[in-house]
């Protein structure tokens, strides 16, 4: 957490607050937030724009240096809703008119400030809200891949945007094990999981994200997705289908959820 759905929710709920905006200052509560560059240099700037790419955040402004912004576990942006006594504001970011506040339990999120076009990420793949994100795209990028489906698509690099609840959720709809060996998937099951890793991001986006415990809007409101999940969190419980019981499994230190009737592996793991 965030995941995309929860990103571009806060990217939309902000956007028609900061756009348009002069920036005025920068106050870094916990120095260490701001992990590369000089914020000075863009005092007096005007935003531009307010973008995603995967799970990441970029707020363009009329120089040719931008804010990026990784939410990491906790982190999240408010506008002007937030107490100057919260303990786990990180930064501030005033504008002429009103104020967006970092906040971020864990610390794990931060700020980079570079050339717009130098993000910080390596290699970041497309995410299944863009267009090029086709049956094709995606096959390309699983060829040859032994590993678990559930993995791939947790690699930012194979597809980007994707977290452990919505693999779960989007492999559950596929009817496809999460243990599937990547390079064993057939063509109709990579197009189901195109397919609706879009819907199942649309739906989270248009229930402003899933929220267990700390995600927030940035107006301080809560997520409702967790009251649509069919598997995730759901171990033991029936599933919605089926009526067989809910597994849960660990892979790569991570819980996954599926239903054994619903979802069967057709080639074991090497």
């Amino acid at each position: 957490m965030p995941e995309l759905p929860e990103v571009e929710a806060i990217r939309r709920r902000l956007e028609p607050y900061i756009v348009g905006q002069r920036i005025v200052s920068f106050t870094w509560i916990l120095p260490r937030i701001l992990r590369e560059g000089d914020s000075n240099a863009l005092i007096g700037s005007t935003i531009k724009g307010f973008h995603r790419r995967g799970k990441h955040l970029i707020i363009e402004t009329d120089r040719p240096i931008a804010i990026f912004v990784h939410l990491r576990m906790t982190g999240t942006l408010l506008w002007g809703s937030a107490s100057l006594e919260d303990c786990f504001l990180r930064a501030r970011i005033q504008l002429e008119s009103g104020e967006v506040f970092y906040r971020d339990i864990r610390t794990l999120g931060g700020f980079w400030i570079r050339a717009l076009e130098s993000p910080p990420w390596k290699t970041l793949a497309l995410d299944p809200l863009e267009t090029g994100f086709t049956t094709s795209y995606l096959t390309d990028r699983l060829v040859g891949k032994k590993i678990a489906i559930k993995q791939a698509l947790l690699d930012q690099a194979v597809v980007s945007g994707i977290g452990n609840i919505y693999a779960s959720e989007v492999l559950f709809r596929s009817g496809v094990h999460p243990l599937q060996p990547s390079c064993h998937l057939s063509a109709r099951e990579v197009e189901r999981i195109v397919f609706l890793s879009r819907q199942v991001l649309e739906e989270a986006i248009a229930s402003n994200g899933t929220t267990f415990r700390d995600f927030r809007l940035s107006d301080g409101r809560e997520g409702s997705f967790q009251d649509f999940l069919k598997v995730y969190g759901k171990a033991n419980q029936p599933c919605s289908k089926c009526g067989t019981l809910i597994k849960r499994i660990t892979q790569g230190q991570r819980s996954s959820f599926f239903c054994p009737q619903c979802q069967k592996l057709s080639h074991r793991p090497r």
